[in-house]
């Protein structure tokens, strides 16, 4: 019975909305899990500014019209300045990748990926890489970009390679530290979505 999921697919919606109601919702949710799941302390530490900009996009999960999870998505547009959360003068993802053409592509982040422990059971987590890979591809990008804590980083694998999508370890590089971590050792993925699918996932291990 503890595997049983608390849902009906039926019952499921997925949405990209605009309505701060729907979104204030989700920040809600957002904050709880962090706290509960990663004792991280987030009202604060969240607000990094990304929330109300036209290149933020919001994945919305409701059951029976109560918000349950989400995500946030993060695109930069080719020639554009945009920095990702995860980036700052010390540490910028084209320089790191420098094969990946990253300034001429378009490219998003993925983070924030949350959902209310009575429905982590049952494949709704699965539905909810599904649905933000197909809004990426939709809106041309070429590259997901992730990063979180550990058990983050499991969890997106298990469900990539439950939809085919290949998840290897490529190489090891140093994330540098940020005040929304609170000193949590994070690691970054990279989804190459120029392939046919299944696309390819890499990870990359912080080392120091």
């Amino acid at each position: 019975m503890l595997d049983k999921p608390a849902y009906r697919p039926d019952e499921i919606e997925f949405l990209f909305p605009k309505e701060k109601s729907l979104l204030d919702e989700y920040f809600k949710v957002r904050d709880a899990v962090y706290l509960e799941q990663f004792n991280l302390p987030t009202a604060e530490l969240l607000q990094d500014g990304y929330e109300a900009q036209p290149y933020t996009n919001f994945l919305v999960v409701r059951h029976n019209g109560k918000v349950i999870g989400g995500s946030r998505i993060i695109f930069h547009y080719e020639g554009s300045n945009t920095l990702l959360p995860f980036e700052g003068e010390d540490f910028k993802i084209s320089d790191v990748f420098p094969d990946l053409n990253l300034p001429n592509v378009r490219y998003c982040e993925v983070d924030r990926t949350v959902l209310a422990r009575d429905y982590r059971t049952g494949d709704l987590g699965r539905e909810i890489v599904v649905h933000f890979v197909s809004k990426c591809k939709d809106e041309g990008a070429k590259y997901i970009f992730g990063i979180g804590p550990m058990i983050q980083v499991r969890n997106y694998k298990r469900h990539c390679t439950a939809l085919g999508i290949d998840f290897h370890i490529q190489k090891d590089i140093i994330l540098p530290d940020r005040r929304a971590y609170n000193g949590k050792k994070m690691w970054l993925t990279v989804t190459d979505l120029s392939y046919p699918t299944p696309s390819v996932s890499m990870l990359f291990q912080q080392t120091s």
